[in-house]
């Protein structure tokens, strides 16, 4: 197909017709994404973005937007990310399109998890599953309470991690979403793990595993390798461990997502360095770390500083050693004490939710007894105006009555007078 487009893209250019241009990059982006070249795709939606930025602005742009926001997850690139979502979120209001104010406040979430800052995700998360709810998503829905499920296990939160994946699952499973239903099988393949439950870890990873494949998405295929990989590390099984992180390896590299790249170099380094492997280990290592760095990961940059400094910690090195530890405590320091503020914020967040869906009960409520005094207060009306339709009745019959009764006295007084 790439001939054609070129062709199109270079008729389009000798016209010069702007949003003709436009219009064919953005096909030949989609292209590129389509067969996992993130690089190219990126390049072509940022060309039709160039251009586009002078026009009016409409649903078209948005999408651009979104494209750009997903290729730039993958390849973690996460302050790409959240400025192409804060300027979705921007467009998207002024144009009233509620779905992708939702979209772009979930997409805001998901960068904001990435860049370690769980609070501020959680209060993009309840904004999205608002406009959702309003608009009846239930495809949406299940996909913010996965992502929510992500926070919970994250905070150790087991129990409304658990609940929030059942709930996205029941969800998908309702209207058959595979996608969904793969990731929240992945997710809580990794809470049985930390629960040591690895029978049914490895039930859910494998159930996940074989629905990824079956719709060929080839990025939670090297999600699930690295998931499986991790739980034959605690079973002990170093061959299993070796094989499906080395797979993921392979495979975020061929789709060039970068994210877990990071985390594959990451789980290969730490088996290098349990298999007393140190240049290995180190190479890996640093290489999960600049990659890390350069997508502002702030969770890949921490557990990586902390792997060098006992990798270097383990070849007495204790100078580079002591660098890394350093390193790692001036950047954990300083999240930690955002964190702590910013939990504050989501527990505002969070309340201010549960005030809102007590009032919303409350308003319910006060209908259907609003609605139940209006059907007593009808009946009661009704059965009034019967009693007095039925009380006029019997007084005109009664009325009738003792008319024909006096008249027929009259009549008899009358007959009596004239005998």
């Amino acid at each position: 197909a790439l001939p054609d487009i070129n062709t199109a893209l270079h008729l389009a250019v000798k016209q010069s017709n702007n949003k003709l241009i436009a219009k064919v990059l953005i096909t030949k982006g989609k292209l590129y994404q389509k067969h996992h070249l993130l690089k190219q795709a990126d390049s072509s939606f940022s060309a039709a973005k160039m251009i586009l930025q002078k026009y009016p602005k409409d649903k078209e742009y948005l999408v651009l937007l979104k494209n750009l926001s997903i290729c730039n997850y993958y390849l973690n690139n996460n302050q790409k990310v959240y400025e192409y979502a804060t300027e979705g979120l921007k467009f998207s209001k002024q144009l009233n399109e509620k779905l992708f104010e939702g979209t772009f406040n979930n997409i805001s979430g998901i960068v904001m998890d990435n860049m370690g800052n769980k609070a501020e995700a959680m209060k993009y998360y309840l904004r999205a599953l608002d406009l959702f709810t309003a608009l009846k998503q239930k495809e949406k829905i299940a996909t913010i309470a996965l992502n929510m499920g992500v926070i919970y296990e994250y905070q150790k939160d087991e129990k409304n991690a658990l609940i929030s994946y059942k709930k996205a699952l029941k969800i998908a499973e309702k209207i058959k979403d595979t996608s969904i239903m793969s990731a929240v099988y992945n997710n809580l393949g990794n809470v049985y793990q930390d629960q040591k439950n690895y029978k049914k870890a490895l039930e859910y990873l494998k159930k996940s595993l074989e629905l990824s494949q079956k719709t060929n998405d080839l990025y939670s295929v090297a999600i699930d390798l690295n998931s499986l990989g991790d739980l034959y590390k605690k079973l002990n099984d170093s061959v299993l461990e070796f094989l499906y992180y080395n797979k993921a390896l392979k495979l975020a590299r061929r789709i060039q997502d970068n994210g877990t790249i990071t985390l594959s170099l990451y789980n290969l380094a730490e088996y290098y360095r349990m298999h007393n492997n140190l240049p290995d280990a180190l190479k890996s290592a640093k290489k999960s770390l600049q990659l890390a760095q350069n997508g502002g990961n702030i969770r890949g940059v921490l557990s990586a500083m902390k792997l060098l400094h006992q990798l270097y910690a383990d070849q007495h090195n204790f100078k580079m050693a002591y660098r890394f530890l350093k390193s790692y405590s001036l950047i954990h320091d300083s999240v930690f004490s955002n964190q702590k503020a910013r939990q504050l914020m989501m527990v505002e967040e969070e309340s201010r939710m549960i005030k809102k869906n007590r009032e919303l009960l409350l308003a319910r409520e006060t209908k259907k007894r609003m609605e139940a005094y209006f059907i007593i207060y009808t009946l009661l009306t009704i059965l009034i105006l019967g009693i007095l339709i039925m009380w006029y009745r019997i007084r005109s019959v009664k009325s009738k009555e003792l008319r024909r009764q006096k008249l027929f006295i009259d009549a008899v007084l009358e007959k009596s007078i004239s005998h």
